[in-house]
């Protein structure tokens, strides 16, 4: 989506695009995602293209008006979910990005409750302490090293004041 929001912008193959967008209206702006991590990261897709009508500024205000952080927390995001690729890192890395792309859109989080969740997560201690578990997560996406990224940001952007 962001890469359709850019070529317009350049009115590179601007037509073709807003007929896409047309034909991709008519399904999106009728159905709205049942968990509430894929409505943001719908939402996160879809801020670019905002501008592109009314009806794509009223789709994406009520999909950010939708998102129920406290239900993603507490019944969408298991405990072993602390990956980019399923869980709390991608979470965190969506809502900082609302929050620096998109500030009108920011949707108010708790930084610290993502960290300690994490870290306090079955995946986290399974990580540490059995090296054939490491061994099968140790992609940026799904593994270590991108719940790492997620953990050094939240600590230098939040919990070093």
């Amino acid at each position: 989506m962001k890469t359709l929001s850019c070529l317009i912008q350049y009115d590179f193959y601007k037509d073709r695009i807003q007929k896409v967008l047309e034909q991709l209206s008519l399904y999106m702006f009728s159905h709205l995602p049942h968990l509430h991590l894929n409505r943001l990261y719908l939402l996160w897709g879809m801020l670019p293209l905002r501008d592109c009508s009314p009806d794509w500024q009223r789709y994406v205000d009520e999909l950010r008006k939708s998102i129920n952080l406290d239900i993603i927390y507490n019944r969408e995001i298991k405990g072993r979910d602390i990956y980019i690729s399923n869980g709390y890192a991608s979470l965190y890395f969506l809502l900082e990005g609302l929050n620096k792309d998109f500030p009108k859109y920011t949707i108010p989080f708790n930084p610290h409750l993502i960290y300690d969740r994490i870290i306090s997560s079955d995946a986290w201690d399974a990580l540490m302490e059995n090296e054939y578990y490491y061994n099968i997560h140790r992609g940026l996406l799904n593994g270590f090293p991108g719940t790492v990224l997620a953990l050094l940001n939240i600590k230098q952007r939040y919990l070093c004041e």
